[in-house]
């Protein structure tokens, strides 16, 4: 997850957030081009969306998409 600390979120505390909710390592890491996201196990991309519109009243859901890595498109 990236991007956040551009809506002002910490990412310690969301990190820890999204950990409690869904059972999961959930850390924040460095990427390659030196910036920081949230990196956790498992696979919640579905339900990640909807656990930030709730919780952060800053994202609004055009803010919310999907990086398929495989060819680099966005997915609202």
């Amino acid at each position: 997850v990236s991007g956040l600390e551009l809506f002002g979120i910490k990412l310690s505390e969301a990190s820890k957030l999204f950990g409690k909710k869904f059972a999961c390592g959930a850390s924040v890491t460095k990427t390659a081009s030196n910036t920081e996201h949230i990196e956790m196990q498992g696979d919640f991309l579905l339900q990640i969306p909807d656990l930030l519109l709730k919780n952060y009243k800053a994202i609004t859901k055009e803010d919310v998409f999907f990086v398929d890595m495989a060819d680099k498109k966005k997915v609202k």
